[in-house]
C-alpha cells in the first residue's frame, strides 16, 4: 500500500471550496480575535503593526469590517513591511489563491520563502509542499524534505505526515521507516487522518514497527473517524478484510480499546 499525503491538489481544492487561503481563514479564530477586536484595530488612528495585521484579517474575512480583498492586501503589506511574519505569509497565500485578483504563484512562493526563512512553520510547510510537487517553483525533493523537517520540528502535524512519507519511501534522501512511524504517530495524535491511516499501514505490514493487527485496526478506525468520504470508503474495505482474519481475542481487544479511545476523545467543535 502507498501512504496518504497532504498534497498540493487537496490544498488548492480546500482553498477553492472555502473561497479563502487556508492560512488566513482560521487566523482570527486561532488567535481568539472576535469581530470587535478586529474592528478596533481598523479604528485605531495610529495603527501598530499588529493593528494593520488584524485590520487585514477583518477585511479579508469580512469580520469587523467590510469584506475587501484589496484593503486586506494593503493592510497585510503594511504589517509585513513592519516585520509581521504572519502577514508576510498571508500575502504569499493570497498570491497563490487562484481565485484571487492577486494570483501570482512566483510572487507567492517568494513571499512564503521569506516567511519560512524567518522560522514560520506554516510557511515552511507551504514551501515544502510547493517544492515537493513542483508548483510555483522547480521540483526539489531534497529541499522539500529539508523544509518539511524544519516545520515538523516545530510540531506542524501536516509537515510531520509528509516528511514521514518521504522518509518511508526514501524520497529526496535516505530511507528511515522507524522515524517515519514516529512522525506518523505524532501527527495522528494531533488529529491528522492521513497520518493515522499511514501508521495503520505500517502496523499492518510490520514496517518500522512490529506487525500488529490490533494496532492497525485501531489506527484505521481513528483515520476513518476524522477522514473525508473517500478515505472512509477506502478504510471500510480494508477493515472488512482485516476483521475476517482476526481472532476472537483480537476482536475483543479492538472493541475494548476503541471504546476507551472514544470515551477519552475531546469534544470536537462543530
Amino acid at each position: 500500500m502507498r501512504g496518504v499525503d497532504v498534497g498540493y491538489g487537496a490544498w488548492l481544492a480546500k482553498i477553492a471550496a472555502a473561497g479563502t487561503a487556508l492560512a488566513i481563514a482560521g487566523a482570527a479564530g486561532a488567535q481568539g480575535l472576535d469581530a470587535h477586536a478586529l474592528a478596533a484595530a481598523c479604528a485605531n488612528p495610529v495603527p501598530t503593526v499588529e493593528d494593520e495585521f488584524r485590520c487585514g484579517l477583518a477585511h479579508y474575512l469580512g469580520k469587523g469590517a467590510r469584506a475587501d480583498d484589496a484593503e486586506a492586501f494593503r493592510r497585510f503589506m503594511r504589517a509585513a513591511e513592519g516585520g509581521h511574519i504572519e502577514a508576510l505569509n498571508n500575502l504569499g497565500q493570497m498570491h497563490l489563491d487562484r481565485a484571487s485578483r492577486f494570483h501570482d504563484e512566483r510572487k507567492g512562493f517568494a513571499l512564503l520563502l521569506q516567511a519560512a526563512e524567518k522560522v514560520y512553520a506554516k510557511a515552511q510547510y507551504s514551501v515544502a509542499l510547493l517544492l515537493e510537487e513542483g508548483h510555483a517553483a522547480r521540483q526539489d525533493l531534497a529541499l522539500a524534505r529539508s523544509w518539511y523537517r524544519k516545520a515538523a520540528e516545530q510540531d506542524h502535524p501536516f509537515a510531520q505526515n509528509n516528511l514521514a512519507n518521504l522518509l518511508r519511501w526514501g524520497t529526496g534522501g535516505g530511507r528511515d521507516v522507524p522515524e517515519a512511524a514516529r512522525l506518523y504517530r505524532r501527527a495522528a495524535e494531533r488529529g491528522v487522518p492521513s497520518a493515522a491511516f499511514n501508521l495503520a499501514e505500517l502496523y499492518l505490514e510490520g514496517e518500522g514497527v512490529p506487525r500488529d493487527t490490533v494496532e492497525a485496526h485501531l489506527w484505521f478506525t481513528r483515520a476513518a473517524a476524522r477522514g473525508d468520504k473517500a478515505l472512509k470508503a477506502r478504510i471500510f474495505d480494508i477493515l472488512g478484510a482485516l476483521e475476517e482474519r482476526m481472532t476472537d481475542e483480537e476482536r475483543k481487544a479492538v472493541a475494548n480499546r476503541n471504546a476507551q479511545w472514544r470515551a477519552e476523545r475531546p469534544v470536537q467543535n462543530k
